[in-house]
């Protein structure tokens, strides 16, 4: 599935192209987390006879070519017990991914317990510090995001990701933390996830667990879930780093780390 990143997009995976970028193309790029004019400078750098960026967006080759470079990393998990997915996965399963050595796809179908075989199957194919993306598609309430729960959802049964069951899974789930790059993150794409309270608790619990920023948006999610390969959150999304303190300190604590990548 394409990362789809705009000019004036605030979020985690900008800091993570922001790095790439400044790493691979242009050692001037500012590292914001902001999508601003060094980012595009960067990204009109990367044209070849067969890729003509605009550079007000980074998508399908762009990003193939940095994943390529730094043999990093990204994992989508998705909810296939949800109808909304069902033509995303048949978008998906006919076009292809567009990073297809750099990309995972997992689908669950309706089960309980689900929770730790997901986890073992991201790390897998992970391994150690290689993922840069990892986005959970599936249904979604406030604090709550579907795993192979489609819209039904019994905390006993540890099919979803939610604040009230997050203390009986967060061992399984931090399994995962190894397997992130310091300026990774991690996007829930379920309707609401994020919104108040029980959203925000969930993404900074998440945050310090994993030890990556997580973002979830806070209204109906429809981008992915209409035959389109490529995920964007809808509206404004909340976003939570491992301190609690804003994106942009974040990206400049692990923006001189880039020189961990593989």
């Amino acid at each position: 599935m394409d990362i789809d990143l705009h000019t004036g997009d605030r979020i985690p995976a900008v800091v993570s192209a922001q790095i790439l970028l400044k790493q691979f193309i242009d050692p001037t790029v500012n590292v914001t987390g902001q999508f601003e004019n060094s980012t595009r400078n960067a990204i009109l750098k990367m044209a070849t006879r067969f890729y003509r960026p605009n550079g007000n967006s980074i998508t399908g080759r762009g990003w193939l070519f940095l994943l390529q470079k730094s043999g990093l990393k990204v994992i989508d998990v998705i909810d296939g017990a949800d109808p909304a997915q069902v033509s995303t996965i048949s978008a998906i399963r006919t076009t292809g991914s567009p990073y297809p050595a750099s990309a995972h796809m997992i689908v669950n179908g309706p089960a309980s317990n689900s929770i730790g075989g997901v986890v073992d199957e991201i790390v897998k194919f992970a391994g150690i510090s290689s993922i840069i993306l990892l986005r959970f598609h599936g249904h979604g309430a406030p604090g709550y995001q579907g795993v192979s729960s489609g819209k039904e959802f019994t905390p006993a049964e540890k099919n979803a990701i939610n604040i009230d069951n997050l203390k009986d899974i967060s061992s399984e789930l931090n399994k995962i933390s190894p397997c992130f790059v310091p300026f990774g993150s991690v996007e829930l794409h379920g309707c609401e996830t994020g919104q108040g309270p029980k959203g925000s608790q969930l993404l900074q619990e998440l945050a310090m667990l994993w030890g990556v920023p997580v973002s979830a948006g806070t209204t109906k999610q429809i981008s992915g879930g209409m035959g389109s390969a490529t995920f964007r959150f809808e509206g404004k999304p909340v976003i939570k780093t491992p301190s609690g303190g804003a994106l942009e300190g974040w990206a400049k604590a692990v923006e001189h780390t880039r020189t961990f990548i593989l």
